[in-house]
């Protein structure tokens, strides 16, 4: 099912749209029960894993989607995980951060971090993250760990 990144706002799957900010109640009427879930005590995170995406909550809101390899993911005309250039793609839209030490890059405009793109690999092979713009600083702070 193609999902589509709508920066800072939500992702849109298929013809359902998903929002930053809405409760664990709410998604579960759109896409129905999570296969998982988990609840991070240190983190003080839940993650509702459905459809090869984690929906991360945070004082019970939304707060961002990371996405496996397995999902048809867009951004615009960019098939994110199925293109060889995705990042010099990518880049025509929002000037992307240079690649971390844990091989994550930053697209600040569009509300999306990449993992394993550039030359570090991750054990994942590839991870997209969508986030809403009060996480901005958690990802800025991630390319630094």
């Amino acid at each position: 099912m193609k999902t589509i990144i709508i920066p800072y706002k939500g992702v849109m799957i298929g013809e359902k749209e998903i929002s930053y900010g809405i409760t664990q109640k709410e998604i579960k009427k759109v896409l129905g029960e999570a296969g998982r879930i988990e609840i991070d005590n240190i983190m003080d995170e839940i993650r509702e894993y459905r459809l090869g995406m984690v929906f991360t909550f945070i004082e019970n809101k939304l707060k961002d989607i990371a996405f496996s390899l397995h999902v048809e993911l867009y951004y615009e005309d960019i098939n994110i995980f199925e293109s060889d250039n995705a990042i010099l793609e990518l880049s025509s839209y929002d000037t992307p951060t240079p690649e971390s030490k844990g091989g994550y890059i930053n697209f600040y405009k569009i509300g999306i971090s990449l993992g394993g793109f550039g030359k570090k690999k991750i054990p994942e092979k590839k991870l997209a993250c969508a986030f809403s713009k009060d996480r901005k600083s958690f990802y800025e702070i991630l390319l630094k760990v």
